[in-house]
């Protein structure tokens, strides 16, 4: 949402406002946006429906998914932390941010191990 209207985002709660953030986390904000919108989304949607139907290009999708979601938030935790030398850039990220960041972090952790664990059971009880 960010990508195309920023204020909008921002008077809804979704994103930090201008004063908080500088120009620089507005620009930072819009790439992951950007990125969710082109790769991360269509992604899981993919992946929902070919782990509905029990399609093996799902698993690699499910690990895309899990692979994207390590590596996003790992990268917005070192950015908050980070970015407080940046001038302009006041934000100081509390607990529900890094809740939010460790449920991705945990979704993606588990998607993994679940795809090593159970990846060929799920395709085998398509057969059956």
């Amino acid at each position: 949402m960010a990508i195309f209207d920023y204020d909008f985002a921002v008077s809804t709660g979704l994103q930090e406002s201008y004063e908080k953030v500088s120009d620089f986390g507005i620009i930072f904000n819009k790439a992951f946006g950007f990125a969710d919108t082109l790769t991360y989304i269509p992604l899981m949607i993919i992946t929902f429906f070919g782990l509905w139907f029990r399609k093996r290009w799902a698993l690699v999708t499910l690990a895309g998914v899990s692979g994207i979601s390590i590596y996003w938030t790992l990268t917005c935790i070192y950015f908050m932390n980070a970015a407080s030398a940046v001038k302009g850039f006041t934000l100081v990220p509390g607990v529900p941010y890094y809740i939010l960041m460790g449920i991705y972090f945990i979704t993606g952790i588990w998607g993994l191990i679940y795809l090593i664990v159970r990846g060929e059971r799920l395709l085998a009880q398509n057969s059956k």
